[in-house]
């Protein structure tokens, strides 16, 4: 349910994240090529299962890199995570981050600053499938603070020269996005660049409100799914402004629930963070009345103690589409 959305178990602390930043400070560089943001639940098996006699050396691999990605290495000595990355990697590894080659010593560096970074984050393969003898293609997600904000496709390739018999000694020798995930390098980069414990609260509240608009986009929430999550991002003193006028939480929800009943549904077309305390969002409305059409709306919201507590529009608007929309929703 769209509950989960915001309700993942929470593993213990930091995982492996194979995705954070090298020693310059370019924060998700390892992993912004070839990530993108998605809120749904996504899982499959293809070659995560444990390998067996019959196994060929891809799915031997991509069981041995799904160990590593959701190892947890909180406790671990740099020298215990270099290891177990040297059981995965080959010495000659190449990694495209960025638009560039980096190599194995630049991989271990992202890793183990990965570990021991500002926030709770964990990662879990949704799944890993064949290319062809020498490759797979492996899709994982980024939890941050229990939420899933990233998920991240990679193609990896073997060196299938060293495979032997039961393929132990095959390694990864090549890391590098899958064509056409490119679009959010800067923002995944700037995202894990934040150091301040407040600029992350903002920008978690960021894409829990996002996760949240567009939660009637692939499938209708049931009320309860809805008001759990305004419940868990919005606070209880939330004020929203519109029409020269402030309306309180309750009116919000109930709001909220007609719009879903009625079939409407918004995707989000921009996030741009203001400070430590508010955000902007910009979103295209589907507003499914007697005249189903498509309205941009933007809005400013302003976060106290990790939950939104003040929601304003911010540029033009039509009030005779507002006008529409509230006697759609049967609202005054």
């Amino acid at each position: 349910s769209k509950q989960n959305q915001f309700n993942q178990i929470q593993h213990n602390k930091f995982s492996i994240m194979v995705i954070i930043a090298d020693s310059k400070n370019e924060a998700g560089a390892a992993a912004a090529d070839g990530a993108y943001i998605d809120t749904t639940c996504t899982t499959d098996t293809h070659l995560t299962k444990s390998p067996s006699s019959s196994s060929t050396a891809t799915e031997v691999v991509a069981q041995k890199f799904k160990t590593f990605v959701e190892s947890e290495f909180q406790n671990a000595s740099k020298e215990d995570i270099e290891a177990a990355i040297d059981q995965v990697f080959s010495p000659s590894l190449v990694i495209i981050a960025g638009g560039e080659e980096r190599d194995l010593d630049f991989f271990k560096r992202t890793v183990v600053k990965a570990c021991k970074g500002p926030m709770t984050m964990t990662s879990r393969i949704n799944f890993s499938e064949p290319v062809n003898e020498a490759q797979f293609r492996t899709n994982w997600s980024l939890y941050v603070a229990g939420i899933k904000l990233f998920t991240v496709d990679r193609l990896l390739t073997i060196d299938s020269a060293d495979s032997g018999d039961n393929f132990e000694n095959t390694k990864i020798v090549r890391f590098e996005p899958v064509e056409g995930k490119t679009d959010l390098y800067t923002r995944i980069k700037q995202f894990f660049g934040l150091a301040g414990k407040d600029e992350v609260s903002i920008h978690v509240v960021a894409e829990k409100y996002r996760a949240f608009v567009e939660s009637n986009t692939d499938g209708r929430p049931t009320a309860s799914d809805l008001e759990f999550m305004i419940d868990d991002i919005f606070a209880p003193s939330f004020v929203i402004v519109g029409d020269n006028q402030e309306r309180d939480l309750d009116f919000y929800k109930q709001t909220c629930l007609r719009a879903a009943t009625a079939g409407f549904s918004a995707n989000v077309t921009e996030v741009n963070i203001v400070n430590s305390q508010q955000f902007q969002i910009s979103y295209t409305l589907v507003v499914n009345g007697e005249i189903k059409e498509e309205v941009q709306r933007s809005r400013l919201l302003t976060a106290k103690d990790g939950k939104i507590d003040r929601q304003e529009p911010y540029g033009d608007e039509s009030k005779e589409v507002n006008a529409r929309i509230r006697a759609c929703l049967q609202v005054e």
